[in-house]
């Protein structure tokens, strides 16, 4: 609970109108908690729900990040700190470039440059990713508390805002993968592979849990709200992006492929 609370109360810190999204502390205690979090869920006999509020008395599933009122986690923390990014983070420059994965390199040894580099709120989206990804490895009940308790029905339309979230991420990360590869800015191709694995592995776990019960949630999830103009060009708005994302992936790891095997990168 004190780490969820760190992250929370850090997260609450920032917003759009607030001078906290662009606080290098601020930032850096989400990221930091956000990864001690994802290590520690990432054991194999860890349950998932000493994480989530599943099985506790909330005041409300919607209550903002960081509320004093819940020590857990819920789906719409997870939902909002999935998309932090597109909300806090500075628009991206038009050059590539690479940041830090975390969990890419399992090794401790880190360059002191990259030790000096900003934290970043896509840093704490791609943890958070992390974190989910192994939460939603654990007991079906806990991938069934947030996939039916981010579900929502508006205007005879349902929504799921963690599935929403989900595409967002996975979105982004196969736009600027096929976009670096359009280049050959290789290494921009890899930091946004490394991205969207756990991604992947958040669809594989919540496609195959409860007999595929959650499946339609994840193929419907469209995060217009969420993606940025520049990112969202070339997308079918009709369709669910997280099935153009996987296809977009599909695509790109034989056009990755081709170029590679065409071109000498000294490795």
């Amino acid at each position: 609970p004190a780490l969820i609370g760190a992250l929370l109360a850090g997260y609450s810190m920032a917003s759009p109108e607030n001078v906290g999204n662009r606080n290098e502390m601020v930032v850096g205690l989400c990221r930091n908690a956000a990864w001690a979090l994802s290590n520690v869920a990432r054991g194999e006999s860890t349950p998932a729900a000493p994480f989530l509020s599943m099985n506790h008395n909330i005041m409300s599933s919607s209550s903002p990040p960081g509320s004093l009122s819940v020590s857990l986690l819920t789906p719409h923390h997870l939902a909002h700190l999935l998309t932090a990014p597109e909300r806090l983070d500075p628009p991206p420059s038009p050059s590539f470039g690479t940041k830090r994965p975390s969990h890419a390199n399992n090794s401790s040894s880190s360059s002191m440059e990259d030790d000096l580099q900003p934290a970043t709120w896509t840093e704490v989206a791609n943890e958070v990713c992390w974190l989910l990804a192994f939460l939603t490895a654990r007991e079906e009940s806990a991938v069934d508390y947030l996939l039916e308790s981010s579900s929502s029905r508006s205007m005879g339309r349902s929504t799921n805002e963690l599935c929403q979230a989900l595409a967002c991420r996975l979105h982004v990360s196969s736009a600027m993968a096929t976009a670096a590869v359009g280049v050959a800015h290789f290494s921009s191709v890899d930091a946004a592979i490394r991205m969207a694995i756990p991604c992947l592995r958040i669809v594989g776990n919540v496609a195959t849990a409860s007999d595929g019960q959650h499946v339609t949630s994840l193929l419907t999830a469209n995060s217009n709200a969420h993606v940025t103009t520049t990112i969202a060009m070339g997308s079918d708005h009709d369709k669910g992006l997280i099935p153009q994302s996987l296809a977009q992936l599909i695509s790109l790891g034989s056009s990755f492929s081709s170029i590679s095997t065409g071109t000498s990168h000294g490795t």
